[in-house]
């Protein structure tokens, strides 16, 4: 024999104790009321209440200007007096990339000069004149739209004639990156897979430092250039 309903309905609700459905409950609730659903929600806010509330949290935010202030004062020190022991700049003709070739040969020039050091900080700058960057912008856009032949295309920022600010503990392999003869998916400018019909005369300059100059220290200097500089591509700390 069947059994009978009690002629209420079953609810299923979320259960809110924590800010992610994680479980349902179901219970029986007489029509027009929803007193299950605020309980659940009222322990729902009394579990955030006490999270808010809860001193260890407040330690560390408040502990946080401090040691910020810590760690900014060691970068200052460590920054101070450290130049490049030599800069240089190569000419890049865009539209010659297109023959590996060439592209092969500057690589080979920028091992040569970088040699074993593994500290260079380096800024591709826009050397044509009378160049429309908005021209420049919908050929980049468009073929990191498309991800042109599956390639990682770095951000978009506003325009400007710094196209990009990096750091590489491995420049011969991080220029030819960016010329598009590297990795697929490495982000890099891909100059060889949008820009060579836009005839763009680029110079790719490099400041060398001493070998053990900390990571760290490279990572402050790059931070300011890319401030100081803007660059049309790329997120500043290399994202």
């Amino acid at each position: 024999m069947a059994k009978e309903s009690s002629g209420e309905p079953r609810l299923k609700v979320p259960c809110l104790a924590t800010d992610r459905v994680t479980k349902t409950a179901a219970f029986a609730a007489p029509r027009g009321t929803d007193h299950g659903c605020t309980r659940v929600h009222d322990q729902a806010a009394g579990v955030r209440g006490a999270a808010l509330q809860d001193p260890m949290n407040d330690s560390v935010f408040l502990a946080l200007p401090a040691q910020t202030q810590a760690a900014l004062a060691g970068i200052s020190a460590a920054v101070e007096g450290v130049f490049p022991t030599e800069v240089r700049s190569w000419e890049i003709d865009v539209e010659a990339l297109s023959e590996e070739a060439a592209a092969s040969s500057l690589v080979n020039e920028v091992s040569d000069w970088v040699g074993a050091s593994k500290a260079c900080l380096y800024c591709f700058e826009c050397r044509s004149t009378g160049i429309d960057l908005a021209k420049v912008e919908r050929a980049f856009a468009k073929a990191k739209a498309r991800k042109a032949h599956k390639r990682a295309y770095p951000h978009l920022n506003a325009q400007g004639t710094c196209f990009y600010v990096g750091s590489s503990r491995s420049l011969a392999t991080r220029f030819r990156d960016h010329l598009g003869f590297g990795a697929k998916g490495t982000y890099a400018l891909q100059l060889v897979h949008w820009a060579p019909p836009l005839s763009l005369l680029l110079g790719f300059v490099c400041a060398r430092y001493a070998e053990d100059t900390p990571r760290e220290v490279i990572q402050a200097l790059e931070d300011t250039l890319w401030e100081a500089s803007r660059p049309m591509f790329g997120r500043k700390g290399g994202l």
